[in-house]
């Protein structure tokens, strides 16, 4: 994550005594404070954040021991008194969440009584997040939070070239020792099928594509057991 962002999430989680984490769509850990400073890279074993993604919306959890929903996965042990969490976003398209959350019950009191104010603090956050990525184009927020995705993700440029693609991607190429430079070709055929080529290896998808008026793109596909893959193109 840049490191100024990573400086201002710091300050911020010292100055207002709550801690402050992010995930990927995968829940992996891209930036934590506190006790989960040193887990970065793990996959969270919070279940609210699977909610959060799934149903792209703000939770709050006033007592995660007690909660039902929590318990699936806490078994009664969760130590948290409090988590708020929001989506991260653009374009309609999840990118993780973001939460705070905090271990005292004093705190756990304020944010309920100023829960207007953290849950928009929470959110410009978020913002903050998202734009530092989509504006700075290569900041290192991209490579935590795509490169690092279980999901295969192609970032092309406007001529439809790979400039960058994660392990997952290179999985399905892997026939070719460099994908940087090679062109994608997609081929519609019918019923949301279509064929993703580079050179001569093509690969026969079902799609749902999304497109702007953008210069780069993102391909985000994922492979199933019949070799149908999700492809998502994402201006920045």
């Amino acid at each position: 994550m840049n490191s100024n962002l990573q400086e201002f999430l710091v300050a911020l989680s010292e100055i207002n005594a709550i801690e402050i984490e992010v995930v990927n769509t995968d829940k992996v850990r891209v930036f934590s404070t506190g006790v989960y400073k040193e887990r970065i890279g793990e996959i969270s074993d919070e279940c609210l954040y699977e909610k959060v993604i799934s149903e792209k919306r703000t939770i709050l959890i006033e007592s995660p021991k007690n909660n039902k929903e929590c318990k699936v996965c806490f078994n009664n042990r969760c130590l948290k008194k409090i988590i708020l969490a929001t989506p991260l976003t653009y374009k309609e398209q999840i990118l993780g969440a973001i939460s705070i959350f905090s271990f005292s019950l004093s705190k756990r009191d304020e944010i309920l009584e100023k829960i207007t104010l953290y849950t928009d603090i929470l959110k410009k956050i978020s913002r903050q997040i998202t734009d530092s990525f989509f504006i700075e184009n290569y900041s290192e927020l991209y490579h935590e939070i795509f490169l690092k995705m279980k999901k295969a993700v192609f970032i092309l440029n406007e001529n439809g070239q790979v400039i960058d693609y994660n392990r997952s991607a290179n999985s399905y190429f892997s026939m070719f020792k460099e994908l940087r430079g090679k062109k994608v070709i997609i081929n519609f055929k019918e019923d949301n099928n279509y064929v993703l080529s580079i050179g001569n290896i093509s690969l026969e998808v079902k799609a749902e594509i999304k497109s702007f008026e953008n210069k780069r793109s993102f391909i985000i596909f994922k492979k199933s057991n019949k070799f149908v893959l999700k492809i998502i193109l994402i201006s920045y």
